[in-house]
């Protein structure tokens, strides 16, 4: 009889010390999984944010291609931004008139 019996808390031990690796490695799983998870959304967002910037810089050389003053603005800081080509330009243009 005795030895039923501690062949059953034998089976207990391994089957809860089995249940507890299954619960920590269960546990280290979601714990990786949440890592890379955020580190991909990391990257995905500085992705976008490089095309918003991308985006910026490209509207604004077209703005200011068609030589028109063009504002820029951050906070509480404005500038009219002219390309210097157009500024050589009419600066050619108004020379001949003068002649």
């Amino acid at each position: 009889m005795e030895s039923k019996e501690s062949q059953k808390i034998v089976k207990k031990k391994i089957s809860l010390s089995t249940m507890i690796l299954i619960g920590i490695i269960f546990i280290l799983i979601i714990y990786i999984g949440t890592i890379r998870y955020n580190n991909y959304m990391e990257k995905e967002r500085l992705l976008y944010k490089s095309q918003g910037y991308d985006l910026a810089v490209i509207d604004i050389l077209k703005s200011v291609s068609t030589c028109q003053e063009v504002p820029i603005g951050y906070g509480n800081v404005t500038l009219n931004v002219v390309a210097v080509e157009c500024l050589k330009k009419q600066q050619a243009e108004a020379e001949q008139n003068n002649k």
